[in-house]
């Protein structure tokens, strides 16, 4: 149930190194990733979004703040007197993600969680996404296209089996500001597009995004690539209302 709680999210972002993250698994050649679209999109606009650096008091101070208490074993316990203790699954096989699954765990223990680290293969990953809700929290990846339209992955009616909101995602105010994308805006007008972006990652974080890729030129073709994007371009969804199987990258 301490999943569901605001504080206990914005914990769980400022108890995690993305800068970190990025460098050991791309080398530093991505960015952190702050909203739906990549910084370098021409509909991006970082004004009001919050860039949750690594910071293990705040953290800390934020469980407390949310209810829980520390334990004698350096976990903290909840409300009703559980371990706040969560299952992070991801795909085994995928080093990118399991180094992430790796480097979650050894983090959140400094803020005083226990990740429950499961590796499965990828299918069995997503039979058990989509739709139904037995998972915590998972890292995946996504490939997404130049369209700054996040519809398929955050409108609310987006839940069901084979559609892409796997967090069960909603609020009204993000649905009105997606379909008003949808009828623009225009290179000039990117408001919509920011309105999606700011309630998603400046207020109840639904997900702790990873990092964008960096798009690099491939040798002796003309055009470009993009380098290790299943790679960096990684989630870790945590469980919200009803989780339905998202849009994913290949394992």
């Amino acid at each position: 149930p301490w999943l569901a709680n605001k504080q206990v999210r914005q914990a769980l972002w400022y108890g995690i190194n993305v800068d970190a993250i990025v460098q050991k698994i791309v080398f530093g050649l991505g960015t952190k990733a702050l909203a739906h679209n990549p910084p370098v999109s021409w509909a991006y606009d970082g004004s009001g979004l919050t860039d949750y650096k690594l910071d293990v008091a705040k953290a800390k101070s934020l469980l407390e703040q949310a209810g829980a208490k520390m334990g004698s074993d350096g976990v903290y316990r909840w409300s009703d007197g559980s371990p706040m203790k969560m299952r992070i699954e991801t795909n085994q096989g995928n080093n990118a993600r399991e180094t992430i699954l790796q480097l979650a765990q050894e983090q959140y223990k400094a803020i005083g969680i226990t990740i429950d680290p499961v590796l499965e293969s990828f299918n069995q990953l997503l039979d058990r996404t989509d739709p139904g809700p037995d998972f915590e929290g998972f890292i995946i990846g996504w490939s997404l296209g130049a369209d700054p339209d996040p519809y398929s992955i955050w409108h609310s009616s987006q839940q069901g089996k084979g559609q892409f909101n796997n967090v069960g995602y909603s609020n009204p105010a993000v649905d009105k500001a997606l379909e008003d994308n949808r009828n623009g805006p225009d290179c000039s007008k990117p408001e919509p597009g920011r309105a999606v972006h700011v309630p998603l990652f400046g207020g109840r974080p639904p997900l702790r995004a990873e990092g964008h890729p960096e798009l690099r030129p491939q040798a002796l073709q003309h055009r470009f690539r993009v380098e290790h994007r299943e790679v960096v371009d990684q989630e870790v969804a945590l469980a919200s209302v009803t989780p339905a199987h998202g849009g994913s990258a290949p394992p």
